[in-house]
């Protein structure tokens, strides 16, 4: 498992990252760009339950438990999801 734990990814261009079994625990993710990041339900692991909720919503599923961020979105510096 790759650890991202307290990592600052604000702004990060993350764009067709492959975050399987990455554990992102504690990692600001402030308008990160995450279309086209692959991820899974069983080995990612988000900051918060809330944005896995959130980066679920706009993700297609595309395998065993895997997904794809298809759906552009940002975090504002509030925590507040929004569209772009």
């Amino acid at each position: 498992m790759a650890h991202l734990t307290d990592v600052d990814l604000t702004r990060a261009r993350l764009a067709d990252a492959q975050l399987l079994g990455t554990d992102l625990t504690g990692a600001l993710l402030t308008r990160a760009e995450l279309v086209g990041v692959r991820w899974s339900i069983g080995t990612t692991r988000w900051p918060t339950g809330e944005l896995e909720e959130a980066v679920l919503r706009r993700s297609e599923h595309v395998g065993k438990g895997v997904y794809v961020v298809r759906e552009d979105w940002e975090r504002s510096p509030s925590g507040v999801l929004t569209a772009s």
